[in-house]
């Protein structure tokens, strides 16, 4: 018998993407705010857009490319990210593994929010870094970036927690 004789689990994967670009003069990071929805556990949270791996994707990076333009209008094909981290776990769906992209487009993209979120929007990076505090969401308090009346916690943070001393290294991410 060549295998176990139970169908393997296949691991449920998903993609988010980084985008930093210079908007009005400073760098700043793309967040959405996703579209309150019932059985969501992300429902109406500050994110990074990305979605879960569908299988017409050929790659996870496929995927954060795919999520980014669905749900930002912002088109990062033909991009090579300048950072890849993963993978994370997200306490609301432990099972999910997630990779986490960062991309430099040239410009500040326009942006135009799709219908799986509120709003999308910049964030300028230093005002990012002053703004750690921490919150009380979903009964509990969290450590969370505070800003401009937006709750940025959980894997989110995380994620940018990770990538933001290392795009600093890079110049603020632009290639050399």
């Amino acid at each position: 018998m060549s295998g176990p004789p139970y169908p393997r689990r296949v691991p449920k994967e998903a993609a988010v993407a980084i985008v930093i670009a210079e908007v009005r003069g400073s760098p700043s990071v793309l967040l959405v705010r996703r579209a309150k929805m019932g059985g969501d556990p992300w429902s109406g949270d500050v994110a990074l857009p990305g979605g879960r791996k569908k299988g017409s994707d050929p790659s996870l990076l496929d995927t954060a490319i795919r999520e980014c333009a669905e749900e930002t209008g912002v088109d990062l094909s033909g991009l090579r990210p300048v950072i890849t981290l993963g993978p994370f776990r997200s306490q609301a769906d432990p099972e999910m593994l997630v990779w986490a992209f960062a991309f430099t487009p040239p410009g500040a993209p326009k942006v135009a929010p799709g219908e799986e979120v509120e709003e999308a929007f910049w964030v300028p990076l230093a005002e990012l870094n002053e703004s750690k505090g921490a919150a009380k969401v979903k009964g509990r308090t969290v450590e969370a970036y505070l800003w401009r009346g937006r709750v940025i916690w959980g894997l989110t943070k995380r994620i940018l927690d990770r990538a933001l001393p290392l795009l600093s290294q890079l110049g603020r991410g632009r290639p050399g």
